[in-house]
């Protein structure tokens, strides 16, 4: 495997150049492994991330691509009255990861005792959602990308549009014009991050036969974006909610941002997931 410095975005793993850049936001560890899970759940490998920038860990790594089953080592120190419990023998599952190979169940090994808690724990899976376009290995170039079900930068000006609420005048097309893009003052990479777990984890539930509508709509206080997908549901007396795939990590950003996320569901029926984040005017 061939290893250089890649970039510190986007964070998480992302298939490019021949391989995946990883970037994991560790400002205060002092190393951050990526470690490699053949089908047999063998770890085969360690990685040390080469470069640093700011409070983020990361590399690129040639010769990974989908499919490939990982896991994080963060070394540091441990000094639980200052809210650090850094141990190297504990795998860390990558929170920005769109798919895991399998459910949490908890074990002794995860607590804080001297077993190394590989075995237990659930492995990422590197997928085809996150592919960036156009960054090399070295991390220069455009480094942010698009990983798949991102939102869309907010048109610069009014874009005409099909409307199909009137009948066409015979000989021309039907055109009006879109509403002015709404503005948000929010982290461009949480923005994404959002939507791009809201719809991963809304497609893993509904299987390759269903369906997943997406919305992006304003209420004039916020910006509304609605994920609903026609999978199993969450019934209210089920023993564990749905599983993985950042529900944790896109209500912290939520609500990093003055915003919520709220999930409404019924079993049988499917889920409806409604993030919100506040508007600060037109674009």
């Amino acid at each position: 495997m061939h290893l250089t410095d890649g970039s510190p975005e986007p964070l998480g793993v992302s298939v490019c150049g021949g391989g995946v850049n990883i970037a994991v936001h560790a400002p205060h560890a002092t190393a951050v492994e990526l470690c490699l899970f053949d089908d047999a759940d063998t770890e085969t490998a360690r990685v040390v991330l080469p470069a640093r920038t700011g409070g983020v860990w990361h590399g690129h790594v040639a010769g990974i691509g989908p499919g490939a089953r990982y896991g994080l080592r963060a070394h540091g120190p441990f000094d639980p009255a200052r809210g650090m419990r850094f141990n190297a023998r504990k795998l860390l599952v990558d929170p920005y990861a769109l798919e895991l190979d399998r459910a949490f169940v908890l074990h002794p090994a995860m607590f804080e005792n001297a077993d190394d808690s590989a075995a237990f724990m659930p492995k990422a899976v590197v997928t085809r959602a996150g592919v960036l376009h156009s960054p090399s290995p070295s991390g220069e170039g455009d480094s942010r990308g698009e990983r798949g079900g991102v939102l869309p930068e907010p048109p610069q000006s009014p874009t005409p549009v099909a409307d199909a609420t009137r009948p066409p005048q015979e000989g021309r097309e039907k055109e009006t014009l879109a509403p002015p893009a709404i503005a948000v003052r929010a982290d461009r990479l949480a923005l994404r991050q959002i939507a791009i777990n809201l719809i991963a984890n809304a497609r893993q539930a509904a299987g390759s036969d269903g369906v997943v509508t997406v919305a992006l709509e304003t209420d004039g206080a916020d910006l509304i974006l609605i994920v609903d997908d026609d999978g199993p549901g969450i019934s209210p007396d089920a023993d564990t909610p749905r599983q993985g795939l950042g529900l944790a990590l896109v209500r912290r950003l939520c609500a990093l941002h003055g915003g919520s996320l709220v999930l409404h569901s019924q079993a049988g029926v499917g889920v409806t997931a409604v993030a919100r984040l506040p508007v600060i005017g037109q674009a």
